[in-house]
């Protein structure tokens, strides 16, 4: 009798490891989704944001004037190829 008590005792445990190791797969599959579909979701940057100061060439700052300003994207470093250019 006691035998039979340890040997269903020793089922139930390894039913209870066996649901626990589908659980703990659940929990990863889960979470590697939520985290996915949370990346998934990043917003891109609409542009940029930049300030700065209009100076003449002695470097005195140029107040209450108009200016025009010249806007490049370049491929590679600094002295690259241009690949966008906008006058504002």
């Amino acid at each position: 009798m006691k035998q039979m008590e340890l040997i269903k005792a020793l089922i139930f445990f390894l039913i209870a490891i066996n649901l626990l190791e589908k659980l703990k797969k659940l929990l990863n599959i889960s979470l590697c989704l939520i985290l996915t579909f949370n990346f998934g979701y990043a917003q891109v940057p609409q542009g940029v944001g930049y300030q700065g100061v209009a100076t003449d060439a002695n470097g005195i700052e140029l107040v209450n004037q108009a200016i025009s300003i010249r806007a490049s994207v370049l491929s590679g470093s600094a002295n690259g190829t241009i690949k966008i250019v906008g006058y504002y």
